[in-house]
């Protein structure tokens, strides 16, 4: 809680940090809400509470919008050195086709917003060249965490679907599973690949900077 100058009392009890968790008979991590908070308008929509955010205040809004311009710059810049003629002809052209895409914005902007972003990894037949696709990462949902016999953290799965409100979240059309993208050239044709990265390497999900002191200032000003 939280008195000003001007005599006005904030209570902020009801803005707790989120809760990862792991829910019986559910192969993905519940991404925000606990009990003992009684958000349960949040429950596994963490990232929605985020876009609630953004929405609802304008300074938010406009902050959130600025640095993304300052992150974006202009664009993704390639490195033609050491590259023959035909490699710098054809990184030009890829590095045009993902300026166009707008897909830099887009990551800047979730990077922002929630502290994260990850994109679809189609790779050629040969292995050597790749295509990505843009993938909102509050539509994804990572796997709890398993270890081999010897304690090391097997590499994570991640699910996607439009509506985690659902109530069964795997029934829906568009629900799929994605496999950690490890940058190299062992990959299996018959599954579909995900780079995530997240700013908070603490947490099995990621928490936007602004989280949670930074919410005091944004819901006093809003």
């Amino acid at each position: 809680m939280i008195i000003l100058n001007e005599g006005k009392t904030y209570d902020f009890s009801v803005h707790k940090m989120p809760v990862f968790h792991e829910k019986k008979n559910c192969d993905w991590l519940i991404w925000g809400y606990s009990k003992e908070y009684d958000q349960k308008e949040w429950n596994n929509l963490q990232p929605e509470y985020y876009e609630w955010l953004y929405n609802s205040s304008s300074k938010h809004r406009a902050i959130i919008n600025r640095k993304t311009l300052f992150i974006n710059g202009k664009g993704a810049k390639a490195d033609y050195s050491h590259l023959n003629v035909q490699e710098k002809a054809e990184l030009g052209s890829y590095v045009f086709k993902i300026n166009n895409s707008e897909i830099i914005k887009k990551w800047g902007l979730n990077l922002t917003k929630v502290g994260g972003f990850c994109y679809e990894v189609i790779p050629e037949k040969n292995g050597k060249k790749i295509d990505v696709h843009y993938v909102n990462i509050k539509n994804i949902r990572r796997s709890t965490p398993t270890y081999d016999s010897q304690g090391r953290e097997e590499p994570p799965v991640y699910y996607y679907t439009s509506d985690w409100a659902a109530r069964k979240p795997e029934e829906n059309p568009d629900f799929t599973m994605f496999h950690e993208w490890d940058f190299t050239d062992n990959f299996d044709r018959s599954k579909r690949y995900l780079v995530y990265y997240s700013e908070d390497e603490e947490n099995l999900y990621p928490i936007p900077e602004y989280t949670a002191a930074d919410l005091i200032s944004l819901l006093i000003t809003k």
